[in-house]
């Protein structure tokens, strides 16, 4: 998948967001990029993201609330979260992330933002912005969440 999505790609900075998330800011991405641009030594940004019912889409909480300033965290702690540290939807990370993944990435690993957190955080660890700017859909019985939760 990742080869794919790196041929199609031509800028300086990816974001993602999974099928059954989606995005509340038009001005997100020009805000991660804006910050970035202003860390050139950080290669990760990241929000908090609201929690939304898979139906109703009703929020009911939020994803990495750390407060309302921007804060640099080190690669450790994104590491000791664990791939709940920073939730999908709110990444943005430079292109250059991915020539420092391993080859094994490219063959399909069973959880692929876990590592592009840690690795998109190695060089200047990962800057949080103080903005709720997705949403993270929980409850779908179809989605990969529930489905692991259902059958561990």
């Amino acid at each position: 998948m990742w080869p794919d999505v790196l041929a199609a790609c031509s800028g300086d900075y990816i974001a993602i967001c999974e099928g059954d998330d989606f995005w509340l800011s038009s001005g997100k991405l020009a805000y991660q990029c804006s910050a970035l641009d202003q860390l050139p030594h950080v290669d990760l940004a990241f929000h908090k993201v609201a929690r939304a019912h898979w139906q109703t889409e009703q929020i009911g909480g939020y994803y990495a609330d750390y407060g309302d300033e921007p804060r640099l965290f080190a690669p450790a702690d994104v590491i000791v979260g664990d791939g709940g540290f920073m939730p999908t939807p709110s990444l943005m990370f430079r292109r250059a992330v991915f020539e420092r993944l391993p080859a094994w990435f490219f063959t399909r690993p069973p959880v692929e933002d876990y590592f592009i957190q840690v690795f998109g955080a190695l060089r200047g660890g990962a800057l949080y912005l103080p903005l709720c700017a997705a949403a993270y859909r929980e409850g779908d019985p179809t989605s990969w969440s529930q489905r692991v939760m259902a059958n561990p």
